[in-house]
């Protein structure tokens, strides 16, 4: 299911993940999830041009996969299907025995490279419609993130 879609087939922003050891589902999934639906509930203009889904794929390294990085990675325009794409790579030792407060900021500090990037691409692609909207929305979303509920 695609996660922010508006009603008038407007921009889906969507995290999904890919975990490199089993005790990182537990501590990244609930935050994914609840990004999602934060997206889905300030993210809801056409903030480009043509662009339909921007989407982050946290890749979480552990003890079964490596990912090889720090931070966003690999971004990827696929014109065919109007999509930016990027992979978010976090490192074990940047997870590893760190409160949820933590997770939630490496997260956040994580996101902000990763829409400045959306940004700055969009721009050279001239598929930037609106700058200001979606900066404010997504800081929306951040804002509520990094609060524990």
């Amino acid at each position: 299911m695609l996660v922010g879609r508006k009603l008038d087939g407007g921009l889906v922003i969507e995290i999904s993940g890919q975990y490199g050891d089993p005790q990182c589902a537990p501590l990244f999934f609930p935050l994914q999830r609840e990004l999602n639906d934060l997206f889905k509930k300030y993210c809801v203009d056409d903030y480009f041009v043509s662009l339909e889904k921007i989407s982050i794929i946290f890749r979480i390294s552990g003890e079964i996969t490596d990912f090889e990085g720090d931070g966003p990675e690999r971004f990827k325009f696929i014109r065919k299907g109007s999509e930016f794409t990027i992979d978010f790579v976090v490192p074990k030792f940047k997870w590893m025995g760190k409160s949820e407060i933590e997770l939630r900021l490496l997260i956040n500090d994580g996101l902000i490279k990763c829409f400045n990037i959306f940004i700055d691409r969009s721009i050279s692609f001239n598929e930037m419609n609106d700058k200001d909207d979606l900066l404010r929305d997504v800081g929306l979303v951040l804002r509520d993130f990094v609060q524990l509920n």
